[in-house]
C-alpha cells in the first residue's frame, strides 16, 4: 500500500495503492507512521461498508464481462487506487524544476487478478521539457494570475525570470474591468402536452407523435419485414426518449413528473407543419398506433409521387434543425434569455474599453502556464463553475483563442457512458456551454444569433474569473426600501432580545401588553426613539449608526438606568414582552368564582323581560361551562301553591311518584333510631298514597300502581269489610320534610371542594 503499481488489465494505466480489502476486513494506508510502527489502519467491513463491497465487487465484475468480456473469476481482494491524472511541473530549490504526479479525486476499485505490481516499463514519466525556472519562464512568454483578488486571470507577460531564486517572478499584468452579466427572465414558459395540444388544434397523443419520429416506407403496403426496408423520418425530432435528450428552445423534460413540455416555439412549428400538410395530419390522426407508416396508407392517391422526401426537405428548412441538443435536466439558458444576456454585455463592453498595465513581482506557484501541466490537470483544483460566470481560456491545444473571456450559459453533466475504464467513469467532470464575447473560427452557432460565439469547455481548459474575483453576487443597483406606490415604508422596530429567535419573538398578546404608567418612564432624554414614517419623510436623513441605534432600541444609558430600576419582586412575565420598564405591584383583587354562584334569582315573566328587566337579561355573566348546581324540577310555573282547596288533603308531605319506591334518606336514618315510628309512617303514607290523587302524576299512572299493589293482596271478604272510613288522612306526626327543588335554596356554608382544573367538565369528590 501506498506504491504505485499497473492496473486495469489488457489497458495498464498507473495507480496509485491507497487501501485494499476483503469481505470481512479493510486497510487504509496512513502516510505517517503508527506508534505501533505501521502505515495502515484496520477498519471491519461491516452494516452499510459491508453491502458497499458487495456492490463495488458487483460493479467490477460486470464492468470486465460487458465491456472488456473478461471473465474475472472469485473476486475476494479488491485493490483501491487513484489513476494518474497528469504531470505538474514545480520549482525545487529555487534552481531545478521537477514533474510531480497528480493523482485522480475519485479511487477506483480493482481485482487482485487484474492488477499487475512490478511491471518493467521503458518510460515511467515523460521525458522532462524544462529543466530551470529560466527556461520554464523565459521572457516575453504568457502566463495567466492565479491570486485571489482584481488580479484573478488576468494575462501577463514575463519581464524578468532572473530573480527567481528568491521566489519571485516579474510580471506585466494587463488589467480590465469585467462586466457583469444579469439574469434575464425573457423566454417563455414551457407549457404540459394537454395545453400545448389544445393551442394547436390537434390531441396529446398527436402531438407526442409529431414532435417525435414519423418513419415511412415509401410504396403501398407489402409483408415484407420493415426492418429491411429504408425509411424516412418527417417527425420534428424534437425530443429523444431512448438517449434523454431535449432540444434547447423547442423542449424540455420535467424533472418531477418526468413528462415533456413544450414552448411556444414549438407550439408556432406544429401550426406551421399542419398548415402546410393538412392531409397528413389527417392521416395520422386515424393511425397513430402503426410504428412504421407506408406510403400508401398516408397518400393513398399519390403513391410515387416523392411525398415523404417533399416533407422531409421542407422539415429541413425549417430553424429548429439548427438548435443544439442536450441531456434531459442539464441547466441551460434558453436562446431568447442568451439574447438577452449578451444585449446587455454588449452594452458593458462598449463602455469597458481602457486597459492598464501594471508590473508586479509574484511568487512563481500563482503563476499558470498551460505548457507546465501534461494530462488533465485543471488551472486551479478550487475553482467551481456556475451559472453566469466569466471565465477566459487557458488552453493553447483547442479551438479557442488563448485568452478569449465568455459567460457560462449551460451545464452539462457527464453521460452515462461505457467506457474501457472504469475510473473514467467515475472521475467523469461536467461540461459548460460559454458564449464568448467575440467570435471565431469553429465555434458553433445557437438559435437568434447570427455569429458563430459557442463552445462546449472543460474545467481543465478555463480559469473561473467571477470565482477569483468574488463578482458572482455583485449588484450594481442599490434597491430601496419601497414599494409599487412608490412611498417608503416605515422603519420594523426590532425588540431587544438576543436569547429568542422564533417566528413570533416580535408578538405579544393582547393580555400581556402593559400600558404605560406615570410612575415608571424612562427619561426620555436618554432613550432614542425610533422615528415615525412621517419625520423619516419630512425630516433629513440621518447618519446610519444614528439610525441603526433607533431602530433596534440600543442605548447605553437607557440598559444602565434600567438596571438601576429593575423590580427583584417582579414576576417573571413572558419574555415576548421584556420591557425594561420597572413595574409596580398592584394589589392582588380575588377573582369571581362562578362555582359559588348559587344565589337564586326568581323567573319573571316574559312580558317584562324586554320592559322592565331587559338590563338584567342583557348585562348576565358568561355562562358557566357546566351547571354547577342540581337543576330545579319541576318549573316554577307548575309548583304547587299556597291556595290548595281546604277541603282536600294536604299533599305537602307527599313525594313525586318517581321517588316513591325509593327509600328517602331520611326515612333511613328515622328507621334506624325509631323503628317503631319508621313503620307508622310507612303504613301512614302508604293508605294516603292508596286515598288520596297524587295531582303530580297522571290518573293512568295512578291507576296501574293501584293494580299492581291489589294483585299481589288476597282477595277480601265483604262480609268482615270493616265499616266505612273517612277519607281524610289522620293526623300524622310532624316529620322532617327533605328540601324540594321548588323552595329557595338557604345559603349553607358548604365546604369547599378542591380545584382540579378550569377547563375540566367534571370534578371528583
Amino acid at each position: 500500500m501506498g506504491k504505485i503499481i499497473w492496473v486495469g488489465w489488457p489497458h495498464l494505466t498507473r495507480a496509485k495503492v491507497i487501501s485494499v480489502s476483503n469481505e470481512k476486513v479493510r486497510l487504509h494506508h496512513n502516510d505517517q507512521q503508527t506508534p505501533i510502527g505501521l502505515h495502515y489502519s484496520t477498519e471491519h467491513n461491516t452494516g452499510n461498508l459491508h453491502k458497499q463491497w458487495i456492490s463495488e465487487r458487483s460493479t467490477i465484475i460486470e464492468h470486465n464481462m460487458n465491456r472488456l468480456g473478461i471473465e474475472l473469476g472469485d473476486v475476494n481482494v479488491i485493490v483501491h487506487a487513484k489513476n494518474l491524472k497528469g504531470y505538474k511541473y514545480v520549482i525545487q530549490d529555487n534552481v531545478r524544476m521537477a514533474m510531480e504526479e497528480e493523482w485522480c479525486d475519485t479511487p477506483c476499485g480493482y481485482a487482485f487478478q487484474a492488477i499487475v505490481a512490478n511491471a518493467k516499463a521503458s518510460e515511467l514519466k515523460p521525458p522532462a521539457k524544462y529543466l530551470t525556472p529560466t527556461e520554464a519562464y523565459p521572457t516575453g512568454d504568457t502566463v495567466f494570475l492565479l491570486t485571489q483578488g482584481q488580479y484573478y486571470g488576468c494575462l501577463a507577460t514575463v519581464v524578468n525570470a532572473d530573480a527567481a531564486r528568491s521566489g519571485r517572478i516579474k510580471v506585466c499584468v494587463r488589467e480590465a474591468k469585467e462586466p457583469v452579466p444579469r439574469a434575464q427572465a425573457a423566454a417563455c414558459a414551457y407549457r404540459s402536452a394537454n395545453h400545448a395540444a389544445a393551442a394547436c388544434g390537434i390531441s396529446a397523443q398527436m402531438l407526442s407523435r409529431i414532435t417525435g419520429s414519423i418513419l415511412v416506407i415509401s410504396g403501398v403496403r407489402n409483408d415484407l419485414p420493415t426492418e429491411t426496408q429504408s425509411k424516412i423520418n418527417i417527425g420534428l425530432n424534437l425530443k429523444f426518449n431512448k438517449k434523454n435528450q431535449e432540444v434547447s428552445g423547442y423542449t424540455r423534460r420535467c424533472k418531477v413528473t418526468n413528462s415533456w413540455t413544450y414552448s411556444e416555439r414549438c407550439v408556432e412549428l406544429v401550426k406551421s407543419y399542419a398548415r402546410e400538410y393538412p392531409e397528413l395530419f389527417d392521416k395520422l390522426a386515424y393511425t397513430m398506433n402503426r410504428d412504421v407508416f407506408f406510403e400508401g396508407d398516408l397518400w393513398p392517391d399519390a403513391v410515387g409521387q416523392s411525398k415523404p422526401q417533399e416533407v422531409q426537405k421542407w422539415l429541413k428548412t425549417q430553424p429548429h434543425n439548427g438548435a443544439a441538443r442536450r441531456q434531459c435536466g442539464s441547466e441551460a439558458l434558453e436562446p431568447e434569455e442568451m439574447k438577452a444576456i449578451w444585449k446587455n454585455l454588449e452594452e458593458q463592453l462598449k463602455e469597458i474599453k481602457s486597459q492598464k498595465s501594471v508590473n508586479l513581482s509574484v511568487k512563481w506557484n500563482v503563476l499558470y502556464k498551460p505548457e507546465l501541466h501534461e494530462g488533465n490537470i485543471a488551472p486551479d483544483s478550487h475553482a467551481d463553475y456556475k451559472m453566469y460566470d466569466r471565465i477566459v481560456c487557458v488552453a493553447r491545444n483547442i479551438t479557442v483563442p488563448l485568452g478569449a473571456k465568455g459567460t457560462v450559459t449551460a451545464i452539462y453533466q457527464p453521460t452515462d457512458g461505457n467506457t474501457v475504464r472504469l475510473s473514467d467513469k467515475m472521475n467523469a467532470q461536467p461540461t459548460y456551454q460559454v458564449m464568448f464575447d467575440e467570435p471565431f473560427a469553429g465555434a458553433m452557432s445557437e438559435d437568434l444569433f447570427e455569429e458563430s460565439r459557442f463552445y462546449r469547455m472543460l474545467p481543465t481548459n478555463m480559469l473561473n474569473i467571477s470565482y477569483g474575483r468574488q463578482i458572482r453576487n455583485i449588484q450594481t443597483d442599490n434597491n430601496e426600501d419601497t414599494n409599487s406606490w412608490g412611498f417608503t415604508q416605515p422603519p420594523a422596530i426590532l425588540r431587544r432580545d438576543n436569547t429568542h429567535h422564533s417566528a413570533f419573538a416580535s408578538y405579544s398578546p393582547p393580555w400581556e401588553m402593559k400600558p404605560a404608567t406615570p410612575e415608571a418612564k424612562i427619561p426620555e432624554a436618554k432613550t432614542p426613539e425610533a422615528k415615525t414614517p412621517e419625520a423619516t419623510n419630512g425630516g433629513h436623513k440621518e447618519d446610519p449608526t444614528t439610525l441603526l441605534r433607533s431602530l433596534l432600541k440600543i442605548s447605553e444609558n437607557a440598559t444602565d438606568q434600567t438596571k438601576q430600576n429593575k423590580n427583584k419582586d417582579e414576576v417573571n412575565s413572558n419574555w415576548r414582552s421584556k420591557d425594561k420598564q420597572p413595574i409596580i405591584p398592584q394589589a392582588k383583587t380575588q377573582p369571581q368564582n362562578w362555582r359559588k354562584d348559587t344565589e337564586y334569582r326568581p323567573p319573571v315573566p316574559q312580558s317584562d323581560w324586554v320592559n322592565s328587566n331587559s338590563n338584567y337579561y342583557k348585562n348576565q355573566p358568561q355562562a358557566p361551562p357546566f351547571v354547577p348546581f342540581a337543576p330545579q324540577y319541576p318549573p316554577p310555573q307548575y309548583r304547587p301553591r299556597n291556595n290548595f282547596p281546604k277541603h282536600l288533603p294536604s299533599v305537602s308531605n307527599l313525594l313525586p311518584s318517581w321517588t316513591q319506591n325509593s327509600p328517602a334518606p331520611f326515612q333511613s336514618n328515622q328507621a334506624n333510631e325509631n323503628p317503631s315510628n319508621s313503620k307508622s309512617s310507612q303504613s301512614n303514607q302508604s293508605r294516603t298514597n292508596q286515598g288520596v290523587n297524587n295531582p303530580f302524576v297522571p290518573l293512568q299512572v295512578q291507576t296501574s300502581q293501584r293494580r299492581a299493589n291489589n294483585v299481589n293482596q288476597p282477595p277480601r271478604n265483604m262480609e268482615s269489610q270493616p265499616p266505612t272510613q273517612s277519607l281524610l288522612p289522620k293526623p300524622q306526626p310532624v316529620v322532617a320534610q327533605v328540601p324540594q327543588n321548588n323552595q329557595p335554596p338557604t345559603n349553607r356554608t358548604k365546604k369547599r371542594k378542591p380545584r382540579i382544573a378550569a377547563n375540566l367538565p367534571f370534578q371528583f369528590d
